[in-house]
């Protein structure tokens, strides 16, 4: 008998079984909803091979394809629609390990499969995401950013919170932009803390931004912005190169006399309680961000949230209320002028009970905005993946894509408050029960805290 030699062995250990095969399942009998299709499809079955879709045909079809799985479940009365994506999260602004596992799994086991973090200390960022790719902690697919500002912001409690034992503004992750600054460099490290894309975030001028977002490009990382990045105007973001916006009530300082002087803590006067998206500053710039194939993270909640959170002094809260009433009227008008609209929740969790911020976020874009079932589903699903850049991947109920998908109980299109009949999560194929889930007090506790 050969012998093989140790570096042999020691290859063929790396390599695992040679005969290990792919794992399947057959989901069979459910109506599937898709933004994909105007109308529920009935009585489907999907075939599932390790982490994609590989299959998705009428279950009539089943026998006369001779389709078999490893595993068959029989989803008969329930509800299938692609992973819901959370376009505005923050997991680790004040890094907290224990905290952000919690909401990790809290996001996936609602019925979030993936999420975009808009700043927070990127070194538990970088390993959260390592462990998740590893399946070593429960959670959705994290994307993440590395923030981008003036150097007079740097003075925010949060930026020093994500850089702490460091120098808010000199990290990697939370860099101070001026005229001096090396463009190429400053992406350059940005991308090095394994960051997703680079959000600006404020107290820049155009031509900063400008300088940034040309360099991103060239490097090819992604750039998210907040809608107003003061003195910046939304025109002059959506003019230097950035299309993807966030928090849609920001878009009414287009229409601000003056912006000069201007910074995040010194904001130009604008009377949302009067201000429409008839005005003819808005309406050109919804005619600007549709040419240039712009996308709103809108965030309608968190604005309602915080104007009725008593732990936010009152003179904090005064013009919340009109703030959000302006965010659902843009809100509308962005959808009718063709616009594509993400959902992002921007809070940690609703107010009930093992709620993530997003369903209300869902729940508001309804009950609130007037948006259908049928919009809110295509938002929290495939515009969220073309946000990413990941609409090859996810988004959909379509062979081929990743196996991210929920299972509820109850229509969503009937009511998108069905979000919370979910009874499982599919994530790369593997199947978590929400009946599985249980936060403790000490969690619960932190959490709403």
């Amino acid at each position: 008998m050969s012998r093989l030699s140790p570096s042999v062995l020691l290859l063929l250990a790396a390599l695992g079984p040679l005969s290990a095969g792919a794992d399947s399942t057959l989901y069979r009998h459910a109506t599937l909803i898709d933004a994909t299709q105007p109308t529920a499809q009935t009585d489907m079955a999907l075939r599932i091979v390790d982490d994609r879709i590989e299959q998705v045909v009428p279950d009539a079809d089943v026998d006369r394809l001779a389709l078999t799985a490893d595993h068959s479940v029989d989803l008969s009365g329930r509800y299938v629609m692609p992973g819901l994506v959370d376009t505005h999260v923050h997991v680790a602004t004040y890094p907290n390990v224990m905290l952000a596992k919690a909401q990790l799994e809290l996001y996936v086991m609602s019925g979030i499969t993936t999420v975009r973090d808009m700043a927070g200390d990127n070194r538990l960022l970088a390993e959260l995401r390592r462990e998740l790719l590893l399946g070593e902690i429960p959670g959705p697919e994290l994307y993440y950013s590395a923030l981008m500002a003036g150097d007079s912001f740097f003075v925010d409690p949060r930026t020093q919170a994500a850089a702490q034992a460091e120098t808010a503004g000199q990290v990697p992750w939370m860099q101070a932009i001026n005229a001096k600054t090396d463009a190429a460099l400053a992406v350059a490290q940005a991308k090095g803390s394994y960051a997703s894309g680079i959000k600006l975030y404020a107290n820049m001028p155009a031509s900063d931004i400008r300088r940034i977002s040309a360099e991103a490009d060239k490097q090819h990382m992604m750039i998210w912005s907040h809608g107003t990045v003061f003195p910046a105007r939304p025109s002059e973001l959506l003019d230097a190169g950035v299309q993807r916006l966030s928090h849609i009530y920001m878009l009414g300082y287009e229409t601000a006399d003056d912006m000069r002087g201007t910074s995040y803590q010194k904001r130009p006067p604008v009377d949302f309680a009067t201000l429409t998206p008839e005005h003819h500053k808005l309406q050109a710039l919804l005619k600007k961000l549709q040419a240039k194939h712009g996308m709103l993270d809108a965030t309608l909640y968190v604005i309602n949230y915080a104007a009725n959170n008593e732990q936010i002094p009152a003179e904090h809260r005064v013009g919340l209320p009109a703030q959000f009433q302006f965010s659902l009227k843009m809100a509308r008008a962005a959808e009718q002028a063709g616009i594509l609209l993400t959902t992002g929740s921007d809070v940690y969790v609703g107010l009930e009970f093992g709620a993530p911020g997003l369903w209300p976020e869902l729940e508001t874009w309804q009950q609130d905005a007037g948006f259908t079932p049928q919009q809110i589903i295509k938002a929290a699903t495939l515009n969220g993946a073309i946000l990413l850049g990941k609409e090859t991947d996810i988004g959909t109920l379509t062979a081929g894509k990743l196996a991210n998908f929920i299972v509820l109980r109850d229509n969503p299109l009937t009511d998108i408050r069905a979000i919370k009949s979910i009874e499982t999560t599919v994530l790369h194929g593997k199947a978590l029960q929400r009946s599985d889930y249980h936060l403790t007090d000490e969690i619960w506790k932190a959490l709403r805290e």
